[in-house]
């Protein structure tokens, strides 16, 4: 899987801020991977970015502006269920979780955007906000993943 290379920072390009879609508490954790690729083709994602429980919350990239953009969420995150006795020790039961989601829009240049696969056990939930007017991207259209499921589950390996 190659990189998304973020281009230069210009008048004409627009940029992308990747931010961890769920909380890590004793109790949860997981991983996310975030995804670009050319509007509607599954087939060419880049990996734009993931994080664990122990990196960065976000992470930034420039993209062409005037052009539209596919972001790719996955994320596979552990719910722990019960904590029981055991001999000699503890047992402790967990829930895996995972999903896909995907967002595209039209990247304005010199806009940039805040973009967050928020996870509300059992959903997921993709939202782009333009940071200058804190609404959603303009031409925003999201979708559950399923198109670029099989790519994303590949990748992230979360089921």
């Amino acid at each position: 899987m190659k990189n998304y290379e973020s281009v230069a920072a210009s008048p004409t390009s627009a940029t992308i801020t990747f931010s961890k879609g769920y909380v890590s508490s004793a109790f949860k954790t997981g991983s996310q991977a975030y995804f670009l690729a050319n509007a509607g083709n599954c087939a060419d994602l880049r990996h734009a970015g993931s994080f664990l429980w122990t990196s960065p919350d976000s992470r930034s990239l420039r993209v062409p502006g005037n052009e539209r953009v596919t972001v790719v969420a996955g994320t596979n995150f552990d719910n722990v269920t019960g904590i029981g006795n055991a001999p000699g020790g503890f047992t402790v039961e967990m829930q895996k979780q995972g999903c896909v989601g995907a967002a595209t829009f039209l990247a304005e240049p010199g806009r940039s955007y805040a973009v967050t696969q928020q996870i509300t056990a059992p959903a997921c939930r993709m939202v782009v906000i333009d940071i200058a007017s804190r609404a959603a991207a303009k031409s925003l259209r999201t979708s559950d993943g399923a198109a670029c499921d099989v790519h994303v589950r590949t990748l992230t390996e979360y089921r």
